[in-house]
Formats: C-alpha cells, structure tokens, sequence
C-alpha cells in the first residue's frame, strides 16, 4: 500500500480507540479527500454509520505516503478527546460568570 504510520499518528489511533485496519480502510477507500490546513497534506475522510474516522495524509521525503493524524468524530465515548468536547459545549452554553469560572478551573485542575 506504501504507507508510512508516524510515531504522532499510532499515537493518536490508539488514544482515540481506532485501528490500523480502519485507517487503512479509510486510506484505501475515502468517501473525501481533501487538501489539509498544513502545506502538501491531504486529509481523508470515510464515514462508518455515525463516526466519521478523518486521516492526516503528507508525503515522505522519497514520495511515500505518510499518515501524520487521525481522529473520530464524535470521538468515542471515555477518550480524552470525548472528555474535551464535552468541556468545550458546557463552556459555550454557560453564561459569562460560569465561563469565567470554568477557565479558573481549567487553569487550576479543579
């Protein structure tokens, strides 16, 4: 297939609960493919029911294909990446003093 995993992007496959066998899926067969936020990166996307699993893909220094991220959406329940979007949409639903409160919790590891 000629793909290269990066340490960053095992990293993230395993934290975020999605296997290899999946990300090759999504390589090998994307629904999308689109250009990434960093120059020369592409970003490949493939739907399974309610998850979409997204890959970070670059190129090698001799033209192989690099898998540099990837992630879920929506992330899978009791990953970190969970924990934070949760925090994310109680911080946008709060009203100015409890926004105020949760940034002070934030910082203070309350």
């Amino acid at each position: 297939m000629g793909l290269i995993y990066t340490k960053h992007a095992l990293g993230r496959l395993k934290q975020r609960q999605v296997s290899q066998e999946k990300a090759n899926l999504v390589y090998s067969t994307p629904d999308t493919i689109k250009a990434g936020k960093k120059a020369n990166t592409q970003e490949y996307s493939r739907r399974f029911g309610q998850k979409t699993i997204t890959l970070v893909v670059g190129k090698g220094q001799q033209g192989e294909n690099l898998i540099i991220s990837a992630w879920i959406d929506p992330p899978e329940y009791g990953t970190k990446d969970y924990y934070q979007k949760k925090r994310y949409q109680k911080y946008q639903q709060a009203s100015g003093f409890k926004k105020i409160w949760l940034i002070i919790k934030e910082q203070f590891g309350f």
